[in-house]
Order: C-alpha cells, then sequence, then structure tokens
C-alpha cells in the first residue's frame, strides 16, 4: 500500500526492497536476541563487523527477502488498474 500510493509499482522495486527489508529485519533479530541474551552492544555488534557476519547477512537473509518481496509483489500486482 505504501509503494501503491506513491506510484513505485515496478517490479524491480519489490525484490530491491525484499532484500533491504530482509537485512534489517535480520539486524535488529540479531541485535533483540543477542542483547536479551545479556550481551553488551559491542560485543553483539562484533558479529557484523567480520567476513563471516557479512556472508551470513547476504546469503541466505538477502535472497529470501528478494523472494518474499517478488512473491508479495505477484500476489498484490499493483501494476495493474483497481475494477
Amino acid at each position: 500500500m505504501f509503494l501503491r500510493a506513491r506510484t513505485w509499482t515496478g517490479f524491480w522495486i519489490a525484490p530491491v526492497l525484499g532484500f533491504i527489508a530482509g537485512l534489517l529485519a535480520y539486524c535488529v533479530f540479531i541485535v533483540l536476541f543477542g542483547l536479551s541474551l545479556g550481551n553488551s552492544l559491542s560485543s553483539v555488534m562484533a558479529g557484523f563487523s567480520n567476513v563471516s557476519g557479512l556472508r551470513d547477512l547476504l546469503w541466505p537473509i538477502g535472497p529470501e527477502g528478494v523472494v518474499v518481496g517478488s512473491l508479495l509483489w505477484l500476489i498484490a500486482r499493483p501494476d495493474r488498474a483497481a475494477r
């Protein structure tokens, strides 16, 4: 609805935003989960500074976001006019 209100209904926007939303959701989950276990914020954020942490963000979380964004676009089909 947010994208449709701004007439950003191109197919390519859904996978890109799905990728970004998937990464952000994963980061928020990891930080909150690490803090709930009693770790300090600096130790939780240290996991994102190495190559392994970055690889975990980009694969498989990013492509999963792309798939979800694409499927939501295909279900909603915002490119078609409302009837």
